[in-house]
């Protein structure tokens, strides 16, 4: 993506599973293999991200799978959201294909429990895709997307200064880049558009400067400002430092029991760090994250593909010499 090229190992298996059964929030790992060590919560963070560019480090691309899938199950869908088709391909394969131009150059770590196989489906669907290198983690059920991830990061040792892209699994986005609005070492941005709906997460811009957000949150309907699902943070110590916080602090409400991304940058603007929104159209991004959407975007024109949008054919694991094993 951006900060230099990666300099790949080679390897044959493109991916790690990583599966623990017996999960307690007690039981993170600790990235000991980061060159600055685990930093406390008083570390400067923001040295955490510069040094990762001046190591070349690119974003890894997190993609949290790991719910419960309710409004389908009631809906009377037998399978998980990720595994229904459209146009002859699942809803995972669609989703993760608006990083296309990235399969190559990034890692991406897929976290979902592992019912049915899932696994299993989730390492043949990547690698049809033709994505590089990566992990995918096992997990037990969380307290959201937020705990999700947290657990992700935590059990695949991914380091401290590694910027993240958390997308959640609830549309496809085609042709996505990281904007060049954005600066480089901005500590988080939300990706938005003018728009809402029901459990949507929100953002209250800041009044100055012009796309800073003042608050983030979900369910809230803070503004007009609605998220697309696309989450960036400037690091992995930033964003477990954030959740860190944000749990300590958590109410669960009846009907919101589970912690979203959006509301872990509300530490960061507490901190006064750099958090900013992008707005792109609302055609830019289509949802099928409930039954009606999913079933409204299996009937419409197909998602308009951009270059490479389904990778190239794959023709198995020997086809690839320049991987990178990670997360051991």
């Amino acid at each position: 993506m951006r900060g230099g090229s990666r300099q790949w190992p080679s390897r044959r298996d493109c991916f790690t599973l990583i599966s623990y059964d017996e999960w307690s929030s007690s039981d993170c790992l600790i990235d000991t293999g980061s060159p600055l060590g685990w930093p406390s919560r008083w570390h400067d963070y923001s040295t955490v991200a510069v040094e990762g560019w001046l190591q070349g480090v690119g974003e890894m691309i997190v993609i949290p799978m790991a719910g419960f899938n309710e409004r389908f199950t009631r809906a009377g869908y037998s399978q998980p959201k990720y595994r229904l088709q459209a146009f002859g391909k699942s809803l995972f394969a669609h989703a993760v294909s608006s990083f296309s131009a990235y399969f190559k150059t990034e890692p991406f770590l897929f976290i979902l429990r592992n019912v049915d196989g899932s696994a299993s489906f989730v390492r043949e669907e990547a690698e049809r895709l033709g994505i590089q290198t990566g992990n995918i983690v096992c997990v037990n059920p969380t307290r959201g997307a937020a705990e999700t991830v947290y657990q992700g990061l935590a059990w695949a040792r991914v380091k401290s200064y590694e910027p993240l892209i958390i997308f959640d699994l609830c549309g496809v986005r085609p042709g996505y880049r990281f904007p060049q609005e954005v600066p480089r070492r901005v500590d988080g941005y939300l990706e938005v558009f003018q728009g809402g709906g029901v459990g949507a997460s929100y953002v209250r811009p800041a009044e100055h400067p012009a796309g800073h957000v003042a608050r983030a949150a979900d369910w809230d309907r803070l503004s007009y400002l609605c998220c697309s699902g696309l989450y960036y943070f400037g690091s992995t110590a930033l964003y477990q430092d954030a959740f860190q916080r944000t749990l300590a602090t958590f109410q669960p409400e009846i009907g919101r029991s589970e912690i979203g991304i959006a509301p872990l940058y509300n530490p960061l603007i507490t901190d006064g760090r750099t958090v900013r929104y992008h707005q792109i159209d609302r055609e830019e991004v289509t949802f099928f994250d409930s039954p009606d959407a999913y079933e409204a975007f299996a009937a419409g024109p197909p998602p308009v593909e951009a270059h490479g949008f389904f990778g190239p054919p794959w023709s198995g694991l020997e086809a690839v010499t320049d991987l990178l094993l990670w997360g051991h």
